[in-house]
């Protein structure tokens, strides 16, 4: 199920709902509240160089497995605290972001680590969820209830023909 999701008054829901419209193509048909455990944090983990994103979309009605590959200057972040991994600040107009934009299920992302090594977390089937941040310029893998990843940087957005670098 495709959703907008949001904690805030309409106003703010308002982008949101636009981006959803301008991915889809399609008007949301749901838009419900985060869960307690969704929320931006002000710190998370660099886990390296964002390289791929894998995701299923019902975009334009037309259920589709999709790859974006990202380009310089994109991160992969990690919530969760990670020995030998840097802390970073998560940028402040990533932490304001009142509202989330389901684009489909995640199936999994690809990042180079400090050593140069491709790391990847698959997820065959789905289970995790891809949002983005209302004005397109993050990504969020939601598992559980909760954020598990966060991906921004570079040149990357949500448009109408995709996940843009």
């Amino acid at each position: 199920m495709e959703e907008a999701v949001s904690n805030e008054p309409k106003r703010a829901l308002s982008s949101g709902v636009k981006k959803y419209m301008e991915f889809h193509d399609l008007e949301p048909n749901r838009i419900g509240k985060f869960g307690k455990g969704v929320k931006i944090p002000a710190r998370a983990y660099k886990l390296g160089k964002a390289k791929e994103v894998f995701y299923h979309s019902k975009k334009w009605n037309d259920p589709a497995n999709y790859k974006h590959e990202h380009s310089a200057g994109v991160g992969t972040y990690s919530t969760n605290p990670r020995r030998g991994y840097r802390e970073v600040a998560v940028p402040k107009w990533f932490r304001s972001c009142k509202v989330l934009v389901r684009l489909g299920d995640c199936l999994g992302y690809t990042y180079e680590d400090e050593h140069g090594e491709l790391q990847a977390h698959l997820t065959p089937g789905g289970g995790p969820s891809l949002y983005c941040t209302s004005n397109g310029k993050g990504l969020v893998v939601v598992s559980n209830g909760k954020i598990r990843t966060l991906i921004w940087g570079g040149k990357l957005g949500v448009e109408a023909r995709g996940i843009v670098h």
